[in-house]
């Protein structure tokens, strides 16, 4: 996800002049006018419009997610119920990517692309919305009914008396696969039309209502009763009122996109039927996808069941212990730059890949590639040095009411997921390039080493660390995998691209990891000087602003000395960043 490459985007960065229609691969011919408006939509994204409008509407919705957590950790703590909650409520987002993203991404998105190129698109994506959307209610029905089944497989060595309130929590967040299924449905379709904005900006509107669900559960059931620490307390109304209110979030947030979806001149229509479309071929292409997200979920099992094991020693020893709350808090903040910067870059681009690909103009694929793989490698290796300069500090935001030690373990967690953020950058944009090519066949042959790497440091430090270590090794592994996957996939990209694309890709990865590894060092120091904690004991507004300092200088420091380090080294990446605001400037003093 390239940063923001700001309004003035060069010609290989988006797609310049209209596509042609429908044709074979093999035979690529010059373009030609589309007959159809959506096919001109698709073809004139300006992907650093698109990836800002996004990128603005996923800050706001982190930060609301920011207090959405640390009410919700105030609320019902760090061990305990909040590990309970956090296995529940992300099963629906794990069997939804599990059981139906492979469909979305391997076949809707680029049918729908297609569709909008041959210029026949309302009756044949309503087709392709219909059958998904009977598919994901069967799935969720299923998946709803064997909500015990579920948790038992996610987290079967959690203190029995925390599985039990998990399962409870399960049966009413299950029903949201459904609702997540809708949300990227109708939002894919609004990416397909060029309108990126409410895909993102709608889960602002699930933030509140999630907020808002935590203010009335404290304001209705109090804080008096123990809900950290005691199962007891945990009735059907509080469950139901706390899980309940989660779940709503997802349903408004997917409805809404109705509005933007009518806007754009689409119908929903129910049309049943799609066979003779040419589904034959594609849905192999969903098939290779589901395979690959299956070994991909079998290794996060053991990173899961790990972290539920770490909290029944938690919850017999008493110690603080890094569990699956504290693996999903750090793991939320560790995606800002990942869904900011390359979430939102990757989904503007796969657009306008996914039409390259159709035209058969492989050489501007690949400049296309290769320019933004540098600008993204700019912007990812300093959200690293950050995540990781300053932490403690970040973490400190995120749980103001809780202790140094339970603070520091959550930062512990979070500096080893911050290290992999460039690679998770590269591995976002190579994996849309193949979903643009309809090879999920490859993506699930990159799926099992990397698959194999996460297992590897979880039977480690299962086997060979104490339980304090289980959570953070696994943690590493989880985001050291991208690594593997990314490094064995820029080599197969040869015989698509015809041409080698990762000598380019390392040449910028390695300024940036230096630059970022000498730039995060010195953060690091300058901020353990000064003291990386907020003093304790002086209350939130305190601890927020204690470490809300600390975190601005240590990423000023760390930021200065990166950029300097990348002027130095005449880093190619930044001079493609700087290129536009360059061109305006020229244009203000002409």
């Amino acid at each position: 996800m390239s940063p923001r490459h700001a309004r003035h985007t060069p010609r290989h960065a988006r797609l310049d002049g209209s596509p042609a229609r429908l044709r074979p691969r093999s035979t690529p011919r010059p373009a030609s006018t589309p007959k159809h408006p959506g096919a001109a939509s698709v073809a004139n994204v300006n992907v650093a419009r698109a990836s800002s409008i996004m990128a603005a509407g996923t800050i706001l919705s982190r930060a609301l997610g920011f207090v959405r957590t640390a009410l919700l950790i105030a609320l019902i703590g760090t061990v305990g119920a909040n590990d309970a909650f956090q296995v529940a409520n992300n099963l629906p987002n794990t069997i939804y990517n599990l059981l139906a993203s492979s469909i979305l991404s391997a076949i809707l998105v680029p049918q729908i692309v297609r569709a909008l190129h041959r210029g026949n698109d309302e009756e044949f994506i309503n087709r392709l919305l219909t059958l998904f959307t009977v598919t994901l209610a069967g799935l969720t029905l299923v998946c709803s009914l064997a909500a015990p089944l579920f948790v038992y497989l996610y987290a079967s060595q959690m203190d029995v008396r925390w599985l039990s309130l998990a399962i409870a929590f399960a049966f009413w967040s299950l029903p949201q696969i459904f609702f997540y299924g809708l949300y990227s449905l109708w939002g894919q379709l609004l990416n397909a039309k060029g309108s990126f904005g409410p895909y993102m900006w709608s889960p602002v509107v699930n933030n509140l209502v999630a907020i808002a669900g935590l203010g009335i559960f404290a304001w209705v059931l109090g804080t008096d009763a123990d809900w950290a620490r005691d199962p007891g307390v945990w009735t059907a109304g509080p469950i139901a009122l706390l899980a309940g209110t989660s779940t709503l979030g997802i349903i408004v947030q997917a409805v809404i996109l109705l509005v933007p979806l009518y806007r754009t001149g689409f119908r929903l229509r129910f049309v049943w039927g799609v066979r003779g479309h040419g589904l034959r071929e594609v849905s192999t292409v969903a098939a290779w996808a589901f395979a690959g997200l299956a070994v991909s979920q079998l290794a996060f099992l053991f990173v899961s069941n790990i972290a539920g094991a770490a909290n029944g020693y938690a919850i017999r020893s008493g110690e603080v212990v890094a569990t699956m709350a504290a693996h999903n808090t750090a793991f939320q903040v560790f995606m800002i730059p990942q869904s900011t910067i390359v979430t939102s870059v990757t989904t503007a681009l796969f657009t306008s890949m996914s039409a390259l690909v159709t035209t058969g103009k492989i050489e501007q694929l690949r400049e296309q590639f290769v320019r933004n793989q540098e600008g993204l490698a700019v912007v990812t290796n300093f959200c690293a040095a950050a995540l990781v300069a300053a932490a403690i500090p970040v973490m400190q935001v995120v749980m103001p009411s809780s202790s140094r030690a339970e603070a520091g373990t959550f930062a512990l967690i979070l500096a080893l997921f911050g290290v992999s953020t460039p690679l998770f950058g590269i591995w976002g944009l190579l994996q849309r390039l193949y979903l643009a090519f309809n090879d999920a066949k490859t993506l699930f042959y990159l799926q099992i080493p990397m698959s194999i790497t996460q297992v590897l440091f979880v039977v480690v430090a299962w086997v060979c660390l104490p339980p304090t270590w289980w959570v953070p090794v696994a943690s590493l592994g989880e985001g050291l995998l991208y690594g593997v996957g990314a490094g064995i996939g820029l080599v197969w990209l040869k015989k698509k691209l015809h041409a080698p694309v990762t000598l380019p890709v390392l040449a910028a990865l390695w300024q940036t990891t230096l630059a970022a590894a000498v730039a995060g060092a010195a953060g690091w120091g300058i901020l353990h000087l000064v003291g990386p904690f907020a003093p304790e004991g002086a209350g939130v507004v305190a601890t927020l602003l204690g470490a809300g300092w600390r975190i601005v200088v240590t990423g000023v420091i760390t930021l200065v000395i990166y950029l300097a380090i990348l002027v130095l080294l005449r880093n190619r990446g930044l001079r493609i960043l700087a290129a536009p605001l360059a061109r305006k400037l020229d244009r203000k003093r002409a």
